[in-house]
Parts: C-alpha cells; sequence; structure tokens
C-alpha cells in the first residue's frame, strides 16, 4: 500500500514536470518564431502556419490533461470545483485559440470566456488553499507587468501558470 501510494504520488509529480517542460517548450520556441514575447500566450497561434494551428489547441489539452488529477486531489473538497473550472476554463482557451478573429464571434468569445475563468478560479484555488503562495506572488507581479505593460497578459499568464504548477508540487 505504502509503495503504491509512493508511485501513484511520483507519476503525478511527472505529470506536473512534464505539463512545465511541454508548456515551456512551446512557449519558448513560440518567442523564437516571432522574435519577441507576444502580448499572449495564446496571440503565438498566429506564428504557427494556418494548418498546423492544431498544435496550440494539442500542447493546452495536453498540459490540462497532466495537471487535473494533482491540482483536483491536492484541493480542499470545499473547493476542488474551482480547479476543475479552472482546468475546463484553460481547455476551453485551447479549444478556440483564434481570439484575434473578432469577426469569429463565437470563437472569441469563447476564448475570452474560458481564460477570464481559468485566471480566476486558478487564483480563488490558491487563496482557499494555499494563500501564502499566491501572496508571495502579488508583488513580483505588480513588477513584471508595470515594468512590461505591452505583455502584460503573457506576463499575467505565466504567472497564474507559475503558480498553479507550483501549488500541484507543493
Amino acid at each position: 500500500s505504502s509503495l503504491l501510494m509512493q508511485a501513484t504520488f511520483k507519476r503525478k509529480i511527472m505529470n506536473i514536470v512534464i505539463a512545465i517542460i511541454i508548456l515551456l517548450v512551446y512557449t519558448l520556441v513560440m518567442i523564437k518564431i516571432g522574435g519577441c514575447i507576444l502580448p499572449s500566450l495564446s496571440a503565438s497561434v498566429f506564428n504557427i502556419p494556418i494548418n498546423k494551428h492544431w498544435i496550440w489547441t494539442v500542447v493546452i489539452f495536453t498540459v490540462c490533461i497532466l495537471v487535473v488529477p494533482t491540482y483536483i486531489e491536492k484541493t480542499d473538497i470545499n473547493t476542488q470545483f474551482l480547479s476543475f473550472l479552472s482546468i475546463g476554463g484553460l481547455g476551453f482557451v485551447g479549444a478556440a485559440p483564434l481570439v484575434k478573429l473578432k469577426d469569429d464571434v463565437l470563437q472569441f468569445k469563447v476564448h475570452e470566456i474560458g481564460a477570464i475563468i481559468c485566471a480566476i478560479c486558478s487564483q480563488l484555488v490558491l487563496i482557499f488553499n494555499n494563500p501564502i503562495l499566491l501572496c508571495s506572488c502579488i508583488i513580483p507581479a505588480i513588477i513584471i507587468c508595470w515594468k512590461n505593460w505591452r505583455t502584460k497578459i503573457f506576463w499575467g499568464e505565466m504567472i497564474c501558470f507559475s503558480n498553479t504548477f507550483l501549488y500541484c508540487l507543493l
């Protein structure tokens, strides 16, 4: 029983580490292709040839699938729905990457609402389950976003991802 629990714990940690690596590699490749930090991570889709936009969806869905078991299990039973909503919101962001195409109103709204749900719920999980982690990120987040105003959404996304990954690993 103890060995099984240790193996399960190691697998969950590996899932988070793999999710971090996938997102980090994708982000760095998109920065390299774009030549600079983009206004948001989802704006990177426009650096990918149109017939390869599916890469964005695969990356985001893979991160969701790898993170969800640990994220929900680690969260208190009374706030697990927030973890679920956070991952669900991220899934909608992955499914509707073309946020800049405002003429595709459905995709724009799905992406926008999914991103807002993901951001708010991921931070609420921290408020209710690990407020110290959230508090330790507030001042650096303000400084990063203030100094990089053009890319504030990108940095906000990176802070939300980092908070979620750290929460799952701690």
